[in-house]
């Protein structure tokens, strides 16, 4: 129930209709009920590494910080943690009937200057074009390549200017980095996936 809330508290913190909220909270108290059969069946074999946040409609890995569509899940429980295979199919079916992000093409970015995402992992510093807003990257060298193809501006310019395009960037995966601008937070990135598997070991 404390997972629960926590969704909970993400949920009204949105615009969501009363209606919706009531059927999506039936559908994670479901879903976290066969979770906890699953646990129990397995004699908490397999931590519990997988969440699913309703306001973003993603499943995330807490100890990677990233998003995992559910067609990635087997891949990844395996690749990056190595789950046993008469393991996974129990952990990938608790997700199963979520209305989560199904694959890498389905995740779109953030809008530019959102406030960053607590359960993914810290903005990266990068640079974003100030005359086509749409390519951001972490490279340096790539922003210069970048500036003096398409723009034809010389070293010593993007070098002047680079103050300017120097941004916070986020991402949903690192399989497929869609970077969106965020804003500079005070708040510790660790405080959500922290409080998240306290409540899941409890």
């Amino acid at each position: 129930m404390q997972e629960l809330l926590l969704d909970w508290q993400i949920l009204t913190s949105e615009s969501f209709s009363r209606s919706a909220v009531r059927h999506s909270l039936r559908l994670i108290r479901n879903i976290y009920c066969s979770r906890a059969n699953v646990a129990q069946k397995t004699n908490n074999s397999v931590p519990n590494i997988l969440t699913f946040i309703l306001s973003e409609c993603i499943i995330v890995c807490i100890p990677c910080k990233i998003t995992v569509p559910f067609e990635n899940l087997n891949n990844h429980l395996w690749n990056r943690h190595k789950v046993p295979h008469n393991l996974r199919p129990a952990i990938i079916a608790g997700f199963d009937g979520l209305p989560a992000a199904q694959n890498i093409e389905s995740l779109q970015p953030h809008k530019d200057g959102s406030a960053s995402l607590p359960y993914l992992a810290s903005p990266t510093p990068g640079f974003q074009c100030r005359r086509c807003e749409g390519f951001k990257t972490v490279n340096w060298d790539v922003i210069r390549q970048h500036a003096k193809k398409k723009h034809s501006i010389t070293a010593p310019r993007c070098l002047q200017e680079k103050p300017e395009i120097e941004c916070l960037l986020q991402q949903w995966t690192d399989h497929n980095p869609k970077y969106w601008t965020v804003l500079q937070s005070d708040q510790p990135q660790e405080t959500f996936l922290e409080n998240h598997q306290s409540s899941q070991s409890t």
